[in-house]
This record gives C-alpha cells, structure tokens and sequence, in this order.
C-alpha cells in the first residue's frame, strides 16, 4: 500500500511539472496568482517608496522579490541560485521600466501592487549621462512587449531587457546557463563590477522587532 501511494506521488509530481512548464494558461495562473495573499511585516509601504524615490537617480536598477508569490522565489533559486526575482530601469523622469504582463513604464507603486518584500538599489558604473541615457533610451524600445516565459528572448522579461541593454554599452552583466538557455538573474545585477549598492532592504531597513520596540518606546514617552 505505501509503495502503490509512493509510485502514485511520484508519478503526479512530474506530471505537474510537465503541465506547469508547457500549458501556457496553467504557467500564467501559477506565476501571476499570490500564494500567501495575506499582509506580512515585510511587505513595503508608501514611506519606504517614497524615501526610495528620492535615493534613486535615472539609470539605477531597482531589484525586487517578493515572498507572496513564493513560486517565483522557488523557480529563481533553483535554477538561477538566488531569491531575488525582478528588475526595474529608473528612467529620466523617475518612473520604472519593468515587465507587468507587458514592458511598461510605470511608477513606484507598482511595488504596493506586488506586495514586494524586498528591494535594493544598484547604480551602475556609467561614463557618463550620454551611456545612461542610451541604456535608458535602449529600454524604452521594447515597451510594449509581451512577457517571453520562455525566457529566450532577453527583451522579454524584466532581467533581461536590463541586462541587454547594460552589456550593449559595456557594462557587463552575467547570464546564468540554465535549462540550456542563457538567462539574466536578478542577483548578478549586484555582481556589476564597481556598482554601488544605493539601499537594500536586507541590510537598511528596521526590522519588525525594532519598528515595535521603538514604537513602544515613543508611547511610552508620549510622543
């Protein structure tokens, strides 16, 4: 009876996979659905975004993951070694360039949309305003674009149309050889030599524990 259940397991699990991997409609609900659609102390919130905004200067990358949509960070570490997941472009006017669906520009709420639980600020080592701009303006060709889940064309997902565009001016970013393909990992955006780590919520941000501690503090002093 438990090696008949064990077979039965072991035969649904790549069954799923296989489902998940090559029926488009069951990909796209999986990928664009919140496994955990409840608040956590970690998710961002107006002031967060509002302080990032005046940290960020055009051209610098903002990189995101997201612990409501948990698959992403399952897929990005097992086959890309890291849980960070997303990438955005800070454009001249201060909005992003990402992938939601489609390539948009789009502003910082987009992040309270997703609930991000994590974000960093990474400058990259431009020459000068003329490279920014060319990445910046590289970019914004391809809005419009539809989502690749394939992950074969860089121009279709947020890493990649990000990545492409640093690697045609110069500023190397890595791939990572996965699935026999050549895909942008958020994470290797920190692995730009002699980028600047601008703010990264792992490291900036006041934990929960202190947020509370220190609330208590301030009432108890009648602030």
């Amino acid at each position: 009876m438990r090696l008949r259940t064990f077979l039965l397991v072991a035969s649904v699990i790549p069954l799923s996979i296989a489902t998940i991997a090559l029926v488009p409609s069951v990909r796209t609900k999986l990928f664009t659905t919140p496994l955990w659609p409840w608040p956590l102390p970690f998710d961002t919130n107006d002031d967060e975004l509002d302080m990032l905004q005046t940290l960020v200067e055009p051209g610098d990358i903002i990189v995101e993951a997201n612990l409501h949509s948990w698959q992403w960070i399952a897929l990005c570490t097992s086959t890309l070694g890291s849980s960070w997941v997303h990438t955005a472009l800070v454009d001249d006017e201060k909005k992003l360039l990402t992938m939601d669906g489609v390539a948009v520009q789009t502003d910082f709420g987009i992040f309270k949309k997703w609930s991000s639980t994590r974000l960093a600020i990474i400058r990259p080592p431009y020459k000068d305003k003329k490279q920014r701009h060319t990445v910046i303006a590289s970019v914004k060709k391809h809005l419009g674009n539809a989502y690749d889940h394939t992950f074969v064309n860089p121009n279709g997902y947020c890493n990649g149309l990000v990545g492409a565009a640093l690697n045609a001016v110069g500023i190397p970013v890595q791939t990572v050889r996965t699935w026999g393909k050549d895909v942008y990992s958020a994470h290797n955006f920190f692995k730009i030599p002699n980028a600047i780590v601008v703010w990264n919520s792992d490291l900036h941000r006041p934990k929960p524990k202190k947020l509370k501690a220190k609330a208590r503090k301030l009432n108890l002093l009648g602030a």
